[in-house]
């Protein structure tokens, strides 16, 4: 993904040569991969491209072309999450303060539910299918929101590292994990309506990419280059309960 060219760009995964790319518009950054259908939804537009809304384009990877675009009423969308027993897609529309509810057969948002009553500034999601619980979580201030899919109601809310970027939630351990500058914060689902922060882990600034393995129980942290700090990854061993 290229935001800057606003493409995304297609690569051999054995020799690791471009082969090919799909043009959208600038400012392409949060996406999420049907396995299914074995297409790609691609956040693009916005506020980064000089547009007062964005778009989900739905990108089919077999046929590497683009076959439609998703309007969303909000100058700046970062996070989605697919439902995979329904045809709904869940977005984080940050400019409005809400978490959008798209369906993705008739590609138009159905439905908003506004978070704007616990906090703003909407960044990372996760969704635990299995529970009807969408987490996601916000700057202003920094919290972990849960959502009922069934009803969009808040469920709760726990603080977490206000300058957040990524989540990851493990439904075998019932895990959360989100990642901010300075600290990863570690949540554990006792059930579907009540979590525990377990963990509040000091890593380096502006380090808030990450991403989670359960299956060979890792986690990764991405180390920006700041100061006398050379960029790196920072390999954890997950901790069993």
């Amino acid at each position: 993904m290229d935001g800057g060219t606003g493409e995304v760009k297609i690569y051999d995964t054995d020799s690791y040569k471009r082969t090919g790319s799909i043009k959208l518009r600038e400012d392409a950054d949060s996406m999420a991969y049907d396995p299914s259908t074995k297409y790609m939804y691609v956040v693009n537009g916005g506020e980064g491209a000089k547009m007062a809304y964005s778009f989900i384009s739905v990108v089919d990877t077999t046929a590497g072309k683009s076959l439609a675009d998703i309007k969303i009423d909000s100058d700046a969308v970062e996070a989605l999450a697919l439902e995979k027993s329904g045809p709904r897609l869940f977005v984080n529309m940050t400019g409005k303060d809400a978490v959008g509810v798209v369906d993705r057969e008739k590609h138009a948002v159905i439905t908003t539910w506004p978070t704007v009553q616990v906090a703003k500034h909407l960044i990372a999601m996760s969704f635990d299918e299995a529970d009807h619980r969408l987490f996601v979580t916000t700057r202003n201030p920094g919290k972990l929101i849960v959502l009922n899919t069934d009803s969009g109601k808040v469920v709760t809310s726990l603080p977490c590292v206000g300058d957040n970027d990524d989540m990851a939630y493990d439904s075998a351990s019932k895990r959360i994990y989100v990642s901010g500058s300075g600290f990863v914060d570690v949540y554990h689902q006792k059930d579907a309506d009540h979590y525990d922060q377990i963990g509040h882990v000091a890593t380096v600034f502006k380090a808030r990419t990450s991403v989670l393995v359960p299956e060979l129980k890792k986690y990764y942290l991405g180390i920006p280059h700041h100061g006398t700090t050379a960029a790196a990854v920072r390999v954890y061993d997950v901790m069993p309960d």
